[in-house]
């Protein structure tokens, strides 16, 4: 058998966003992610955020940016449920790899449109992976009595950002 990437598409499906895998195990490929599992994974992202005391805490997402799909899919799942981000800081360094145009024209029309929604889906912020005290800085002069952060974030982001806090004694 032969394949081709388009044979992987699926014509019922609805209206999505566009994008591409990481190609960590080979070529890159193009995909299109239905809005209807974001909401549908929403049911499940609160019941396992309840398992980690997640609502009640604002939340703070560090993930890439488009081309990569986290950033925007956990921005746009904890909008729908209830609790928007607070901060979306990206690791993705904006002087080095830069978004292609339409993936940042796609992130500037889903910001607005969810603001037309009434979810305020915070702008990404680059910092770099070698600047995390300045969100280990942010969190701590902003956290006003309240209960803390939930972060969303891969495992060695959250360490050096444990890190950098306990270093600069904050928190």
């Amino acid at each position: 058998f032969r394949f081709d990437q388009a044979d992987f598409n699926n014509p019922l499906l609805s209206s999505g966003l566009e994008t591409q895998t990481g190609g960590t195990t080979g070529q890159s490929t193009n995909i299109k992610v239905p809005l209807e599992y974001i909401l549908q994974n929403t049911v499940y992202g609160v019941h396992a955020s309840s398992l980690y005391g997640i609502p009640g805490k604002r939340v703070i997402v560090w993930l890439p940016v488009l081309p990569a799909l986290e950033g925007f899919f956990f921005n746009l799942r904890f909008g729908v449920a209830g609790n928007t981000p607070v901060k979306w800081y990206s690791q993705v360094d904006g002087r080095r790899i830069k978004p292609s145009g339409i993936d940042r024209l796609k992130t500037a029309t889903t910001i607005r449109m969810s603001r037309f929604y009434g979810i305020r889906m915070p702008k990404p912020e680059y910092v770099d992976i070698d600047r995390t005290d300045r969100i280990a800085h942010w969190m701590d002069r902003n956290l006003n009595g309240g209960s803390g952060y939930a972060v969303v974030t891969y495992a060695s982001s959250a360490f050096r950002l444990v890190m950098e806090a306990k270093k600069r004694g904050l928190g």
